[in-house]
């Protein structure tokens, strides 16, 4: 026969089923009298969305969310709390999400989001991201703080093509430096506004010194572009 749980135990049950009735009811709260078309844009956003209290303890979530991070509002509402998440604290942006609920101003950040040091919800399932965060507070009739909405977009994909991109022009440029060949760029102008080793020591000059002269200058001693000369021709002059 199971042994009867004591006081203490029983005492602990119905705290945790008061929390429960309390966060459901503040998710009621926010729903507006317009109800089902607020509910079904909130819930059908593409972005993911979640509503906190004026604590920072999240109240309500759409689906979006929950399909981001493979978890339920159970193991969410009432658990995960914005200004516990160490990953705000760590990129320092801690400081613009306690503008939203200390000064009441909205805030917009990136962040990589880890999900293992996001708090004190297990996010098992999800994977660790680059999100772009817009928070927003909502304000009741005495102007007081009263909910806070969090929108957020996984912008991994654009970080990895950036990132892509970056590795690709640092290899194209390490290339163009150490190319045996003269290689100089100039705008329609003709002054130049890069050049390679090789360009410096025909030159004798350094490349910071003869970037922003003319190119008919440094290397002619010319007052004009040379006759026929092909960057001009290639610029359409």
């Amino acid at each position: 026969m199971a042994a009867k749980p004591t006081y203490a135990e029983l005492e602990e049950r119905v705290q945790v089923l008061e929390n429960t009735i309390a966060a459901n009811e503040k998710s009621a709260q926010i729903r507006t009298p317009e109800g089902s078309f607020i509910d079904t844009v909130f819930d059908l956003s593409p972005f993911a969305m979640w509503v906190s209290d004026s604590a920072g303890t999240v109240i309500r979530t759409n689906r979006t969310l929950r399909e981001t991070i493979q978890l339920d509002d159970e193991a969410i509402i009432g658990k995960y709390n914005v200004l516990e998440d160490e990953n705000l604290i760590q990129s320092g942006v801690m400081p613009k999400v306690k503008t939203v609920f200390e000064r009441c101003e909205p805030a917009s950040f990136t962040v990589f989001w880890k999900a293992e040091i996001a708090g004190e919800v297990n996010f098992k399932g999800a994977r660790d991201m680059y999100i772009d965060v817009t928070m927003i507070p909502i304000l009741d009739h005495k102007h007081q703080l009263e909910h806070v909405v969090c929108q957020w977009v996984d912008i991994s994909a654009l970080k990895l093509a950036e990132k892509a991109l970056l590795e690709s022009e640092a290899q194209k440029a390490a290339i163009l430096v150490a190319s045996v060949d003269s290689i100089r760029l100039v705008d329609p102008s003709m002054k130049i506004i890069w050049a390679n080793k090789v360009i410096e020591k025909l030159a004798n000059r350094d490349r910071e010194e003869i970037v922003g002269e003319y190119c008919y200058e440094v290397f002619t001693g010319r007052d004009a572009p040379c006759p026929n000369c092909p960057s001009v021709q290639a610029l359409g002059g």
